[in-house]
């Protein structure tokens, strides 16, 4: 079956009311939730157990899960790992920290208003998700990167799965004389085969800097499809009304990370400044950025983590595409300061 005439997968949300910031009304969160037809189902539940969620995926006959309000970093290899078993996709799955990024928004109904597009756009980005093929798939046993815990120990031997970027043959340009993609991989993991390009899984970091170079669109990477982050970034500005301003953060993965890190009670994400998260801010291009104004965005702000990239990327790289993107905007008298 083509992937244009697939079914959208059914997509739940579990919110842990246990991690809610006081100023937010779950209760709420969850009626205007439920009202949308894009969301299968809706729970909210007080400290939010394996045996729940399992419940509640089996129950409502889930294809992806969207669960908000708990310590992302700690609960998303469990949570992948029971999607995995009980026969859905691991990458069905976006956790949202509603607490850090609802926690210093103004406002009771300005609190519960933002919870409900963040949740609301995690949902359209799984939807638009496509099945993962065996390209974009790179095996690994035990954890992918960072230091080991102790009980992490015990599942090294654990067969486990990345998901990388790959090439659709038909779109590359190679066989005319296109190289971009190689030259902008800072871990020489693309090369040529005979008339396309090849990505070499033990060596790509998944930064995403071949996807922005691409132009033809040949390198897909199925957990940042182009159409997904549109559905994403859709939400969260058409639903936002007035007079609420309407202020975009692309952040990259780590920068999100060290943000999380520094210090929960200082969060960045203030009112109306709407977060989100791209592999590396060299993979973002210019679509996003134009597409946030084209849909009534008012500012877009870019976070990366500068000399400490764990690629290399060099934070001057987005200089062009960014004065392509002020030309632009300029040209089409939007302004571009």
């Amino acid at each position: 079956m083509d992937s244009h005439t697939m079914p959208e997968p059914r997509v739940g949300v579990i919110i842990d009311t246990s991690a809610l910031p006081g100023g937010l009304d779950a209760t709420a969160v969850c009626h205007l939730l439920a009202a949308d037809e894009g969301v299968a189902a809706v729970a909210a539940v007080c400290d939010v157990s394996l045996d729940a969620v399992r419940g509640f995926v089996e129950s409502n006959h889930l294809d992806g899960l969207v669960v908000a309000g708990l310590d992302v970093e700690i609960v998303r290899r469990p949570l992948g790992e029971l999607l995995r078993k009980s026969g859905r996709s691991p990458f069905s799955l976006r956790l949202v920290d509603i607490e850090w990024l609802c926690a210093h928004t103004q406002g009771r109904e300005e609190a519960t208003g933002k919870a409900f597009l963040l949740l609301l756009a995690a949902v359209a980005r799984v939807r638009r998700q496509r099945p993962i093929g065996q390209a974009n798939l790179r095996p690994r046993f035990g954890p992918s990167r960072g230091r080991v815990t102790r009980r992490e120990m015990f599942s090294l031997a654990t067969l486990r799965y990345d998901v990388v970027p790959a090439v659709d043959a038909e779109l590359c340009a190679a066989w005319r004389g296109c190289a971009l993609c190689v030259r902008a991989c800072p871990f020489a993991a693309v090369d040529m085969a005979a008339d396309s390009a090849r990505i070499d899984k033990t060596r790509c970091r998944d930064c995403g800097l071949c996807l922005c170079a691409c132009p033809t669109g040949a390198i897909r990477h199925p957990l940042y499809l182009a159409e997904a982050l549109d559905a994403e970034l859709s939400v969260l500005l058409r639903g936002r009304p007035a007079p609420y301003s309407r202020l975009v953060a692309f952040a990259c993965r780590s920068a999100m990370l060290a943000l999380r890190k520094a210090d929960r009670g200082s969060s960045p994400w203030r009112d109306g400044i709407l977060p989100m998260e791209v592999p590396c801010l060299g993979a973002l291009g210019w679509f996003l950025p134009l597409r946030t104004f084209d849909l009534g965005g008012e500012a877009v702000a870019l976070l990366g983590c500068s000399a400490t990239c764990q690629y290399g990327f060099d934070p001057a790289a987005v200089e062009a595409p960014l004065a392509a993107t002020r030309r632009l905007l300029d040209a089409w008298a939007v302004g571009s300061e």
